[in-house]
């Protein structure tokens, strides 16, 4: 459904709000869109109408979460996120029983996010089970820039040295880890709320 390797690093929206969502389109700033929540784990609060709207304001994907503690939960709680429209993305947070569900949709020609990646060896997994993206939360890895970074650049590697098509998506940045970083690392997008969007053009 969305094409990997593309050589400009992309920018994701994390928002619920119609109206962020609509003036970052309109300034042409982001490829697509992550339905945010308070928890990343637990499902947006936009109302259904917003994200109806959201799904048709954006060409690119929109990232919906999929809550579940089982495979069979997931798969499941699917069937409504992926009726949102063709550009919707599965995002599962990582697990073994995330993974089985990965697995399954993938044979279903579904998009699949898997997030919450903390280490190489869960992005390389990720990437084994068909995630069309995998993504780190950048808060939750180890507190030095410098070791941040060399994670995402050993995992990138390792997905290029056995030919897996995940896409890696840096998230969640706080004052340790910053969006700049990972982006001169070469990942292939970063997610950014829309304070921390406009905070990088204006200053």
């Amino acid at each position: 459904m969305f094409r990997a390797g593309e050589s400009c690093v992309k920018i994701f929206l994390e928002s619920s709000s119609l109206f962020e969502v609509r003036k970052s389109v309109e300034y042409g700033l982001i490829d697509g869109v992550l339905l945010a929540s308070e928890k990343r784990e637990e499902p947006c609060v936009a109302r259904d109408s917003d994200i109806k709207s959201i799904v048709q304001s954006v060409r690119g994907p929109v990232f919906v979460s999929v809550c579940g503690s089982t495979a069979d939960e997931i798969l499941v709680n699917s069937q409504q996120v992926l009726s949102m429209g063709p550009n919707t993305v599965l995002e599962i947070q990582v697990s073994l029983e995330g993974l089985k569900a990965c697995n399954y949709l993938k044979n279903k020609d579904c998009s699949v996010n898997v997030c919450g990646i903390t280490k190489t060896s869960q992005a390389v997994l990720a990437a084994i089970s068909r995630a069309h993206f995998v993504s780190f939360n950048m808060s939750k890895l180890p507190a030095s820039e410098k070791i941040s970074c060399e994670c995402l650049q050993e995992s990138m590697n390792l997905l290029q040295k056995y030919n897996l098509k995940s896409e890696v998506i840096a998230y969640n940045f706080d004052e340790i880890a910053v969006p700049e970083r990972a982006i001169e690392v070469g990942v292939d997008a970063v997610t950014l709320p829309y304070g921390k969007l406009i905070g990088l053009i204006e200053t």
